[in-house]
């Protein structure tokens, strides 16, 4: 008997595909949301912006003499910050060709790689800023980078420790009452398993247990935590141990001045036969740290990888 079957029409049997194309997994993009303070009233548009801070008064006695006028006290210069133009971008060529044969739209994947590599480019330049200042707090209060090694995980105490500089260098919180917290998830991992009286499994185990269940680190001693694997780490500990940074920071620690905000560009089909297209991504902004006294690092080694 012959069975009219997909061996017999095999020239009609084809392998299907999923036109719906996704991405790869992405780490969150944390370092561009950290600079908040912006020009305010620019005089005009030039290559540099400079921001200033006035100084308070000199402190001193305000005691009064019934019959003694008092003495002018001279007003502090002001405190100047230069940030200077700078241009990033990105573009992608496209062919009629692919455009023509390709079984998924291709427009699509390109803006969002795009975007993707905006925010990664920005964030990355942000962070070259940010992981940078001297205001550093390292686990087991090491001198030095280099010197940190096994056993010098993030403790409550340096959490505590560093939001109580915040609070003494006068650094407005970021959110509310509370200032930003950002680290590694391996970072973060350290601070929830840390047992003993005063660290943060033992003070959410009495008041908030529910925590526990979703794995979140959340509000912690006047921060709230946000976690990113893309938070920078390097092979710079001792022995080549890798060490971890997070960042704690209040309002204004860094300044963002933007001269055109980034944006995709869709370039101009200029070839004979229009067969090329062009994408790109382009901004004129640049950063700069603003506050230093609300900007601290903190260097750690994660217990486990």
């Amino acid at each position: 008997m012959a069975f009219t079957d997909t061996t017999a029409m095999a020239g009609l049997v084809t392998d299907a595909y999923d036109q719906a194309v996704e991405n790869q997994n992405r780490h969150a993009v944390l370092l561009r949301a950290l600079p908040d303070k912006h020009v305010v009233d620019p005089t005009h548009v030039g290559d540099t912006y400079t921001l200033f801070k006035y100084n308070d008064l000199a402190t001193g006695s305000r005691l009064l003499t019934e019959t003694v006028d008092t003495t002018p006290i001279a007003v502090p210069d002001v405190t100047p910050l230069t940030v200077a133009i700078k241009e990033f971008g990105a573009t992608v060529q496209k062919t009629k060709k692919l455009d023509l044969t390709a079984l998924a739209g291709v427009n699509p994947i390109i803006v969002d790689l795009l975007a993707r590599d905006q925010a990664v480019s920005l964030d990355d330049e942000v962070g070259t800023l940010a992981y940078g200042g001297t205001n550093v707090v390292r686990a087991g209060a090491k001198g030095a980078t280099n010197l940190l090694t096994t056993g010098d995980t993030i403790k409550a105490v340096d959490f505590r420790n560093i939001i109580t500089k915040l609070r003494e260098n006068a650094a407005m919180p970021r959110r509310g009452d509370l200032y930003g917290v950002y680290m590694h998830p391996r970072v973060a991992l350290d601070l929830r398993t840390e047992t003993g009286a005063n660290a943060w499994r033992d003070d959410h185990k009495y008041t908030s247990p529910e925590l526990f269940w979703s794995g979140e680190t959340g509000v912690y001693e006047g921060g709230f935590v946000v976690e990113s694997a893309r938070m920078k780490k390097a092979n710079d500990g001792a022995s080549s141990a890798t060490v971890y940074r997070s960042l704690f920071f209040g309002a204004q620690a860094l300044a963002e001045v933007v001269w055109e905000a980034p944006h995709t560009v869709i370039g101009e089909q200029i070839d004979n036969l229009r067969r090329f297209q062009t994408y790109s991504w382009y901004g004129s902004l640049n950063w700069a740290r603003y506050r230093e006294e609300n900007l601290f690092r903190y260097e750690s080694i994660a217990a486990t990888s």
